[in-house]
């Protein structure tokens, strides 16, 4: 995912078909799955939407020939994207009840990111169909999740969703802008009201639409070829959000707040595309180069943007957030631990639990790594130096010892210096915290 963050797209695509042709070797479902999944995703961000459509083909063939629902969900969900992304609108509508009737059955058990997916995807399908209507009846019905988007994502995989729920607020909010333009509703006591009300009231579209695109940045923070579509969907919101409707300005003044706005709106795009310059995607300066105002867009040159990671060593992967995770999970085990067992005095009964569970937490972290080696341990050194040192380090602690390193250079009671992991140890352990996640999920679904 780093890699395909940070545009290294010919360098991830050739490791994850090396991958995926490794896993149909030695029957490895799983991997391939996220293989073949990942590649699909790195093909989408990088324009190349008929190799991805090519990629959800395979899967969807594989998920027919085992019986497989995963992979028949995996092709059929690329499909719809790529569909959208290349604006063959008519096949979409082919695949939408299929679609619709995998969030039927799936909904109750998806992940918050397949949710946003699910919902940015259809509104994005009446998006292109100009049907507005439609797009306000998703964000309504789905506001729960649509709020999703308030809080910055994590996965390079939830891009597609995120942007689509962001451009459906857009086009909401600037609806809205519209309609009070024409609206004679402005008195202002009516405004006093309104304003009274508003303290009760959840968060508006517009406020929704504001912190989605705040941590939209933040997430292009993390996989940097994202900053070229923030910055296009943040002069979007500019100008949609934009106000000339205050009865109390002259003519000339809203004519000049609106000079303004199409100003910083300018400055938005712009920055878009020199992004957009410095990872090669032509695709999302397409986006720019189509709109309205794109002659004063392109009116004064545009410099490509100048990026380069500073420090190699876990920069590209938000290490503190992996820490956090890590932390969170451990301390949440003991909590369920000490929950389960509060009315038992019986400390060794407790001791048992916890090395139960820590013993469970091991064996994703032991086989995550021994799976890794024996995929990629012969071709990438450095794969598998991380494997085997996560493993030992994870594997040979107890509970009371298995921290993850400081920040402090402090060394532990055994004189080892613990602030040393690299940027592929985190890495496999964020892999590791997923999966665990994952696990503890499915149980919980199960037991009730």
């Amino acid at each position: 995912g780093m890699l395909i963050g940070e545009g290294h797209f010919s360098k991830s695509q050739t490791a994850l078909k090396q991958a995926a042709n490794v896993s149909k070797e030695v029957k490895d479902v799983g991997t391939l799955g996220l293989s073949l999944s990942v590649l699909g995703w790195s093909m989408f961000v990088n324009g190349q939407f008929e190799d991805a459509y090519s990629t959800a083909t395979e899967m969807e063939t594989i998920g027919k020939e085992r019986n497989d629902p995963r992979f028949l969900n995996w092709g059929l969900t690329s499909h719809f994207r790529n569909l959208l992304a290349m604006n063959k609108t008519d096949q979409v509508q082919g695949l939408l009840p299929a679609f619709e009737a995998y969030m039927e059955e799936y909904w109750g058990s998806m992940y918050n990111s397949d949710k946003v997916a699910s919902v940015g995807m259809l509104i994005k399908m009446h998006l292109a169909n100009d049907d507005l209507t439609a797009v306000t009846e998703l964000v309504q019905k789905y506001q729960s999740t649509v709020e999703l988007v308030m809080k910055p994502c994590t996965q390079l995989i939830e891009f597609g969703g995120c942007v689509g729920v962001i451009e459906g607020l857009i086009a909401v909010v600037g609806a809205e802008q519209q309609q009070q333009k024409t609206d004679d509703t402005n008195d202002d006591s009516k405004e006093s009201n309104s304003s009274a009300a508003a303290a009760d009231q959840p968060k508006t579209k517009r406020e929704i639409l504001q912190t989605a695109l705040d941590s939209f940045d933040k997430y292009a923070e993390t996989y940097p070829i994202l900053h070229a579509r923030a910055n296009y969907l943040r002069g979007l919101a500019i100008l949609a959000m934009a106000d000339y409707s205050n009865n109390s300005t002259t003519t000339t003044e809203q004519q000049q707040q609106q000079e303004e706005t199409e100003k910083s709106a300018i400055a938005s795009f712009r920055e878009a595309i020199s992004w957009a310059r410095r990872f090669s995607l032509d695709h999302e300066e397409d986006l720019v180069t189509f709109h309205e105002l794109a002659n004063a867009i392109y009116a004064l040159p545009i410099e490509t943007k100048v990026f380069d990671r500073q420090d190699a060593g876990t920069k590209g992967i938000d290490a503190e957030a992996v820490i956090k995770k890590y932390k969170t999970l451990l301390e949440d085990l003991n909590y369920n631990i000490s929950s389960s067992d509060e009315t038992n005095n019986n400390n060794n009964t407790v001791v048992d639990v916890v090395e139960e569970e820590m013993e469970k937490w091991r064996t994703i972290v032991s086989c995550t790594c021994q799976n890794l080696l024996q995929i990629w341990g012969s071709s990438n050194p450095n794969i598998n130096t991380a494997a085997r040192s996560l493993e030992q380090r994870i594997c040979s602690s107890t509970p009371t010892t298995l921290l993850l390193p400081d920040n402090n250079n402090n060394d532990d009671n055994n004189g080892n210096t613990n602030n040393s992991m690299s940027k592929d140890e985190l890495t496999i352990l964020s892999l590791c915290i997923a999966k665990c996640e994952k696990m503890r999920k499915e149980a919980i679904i199960a037991d009730s």
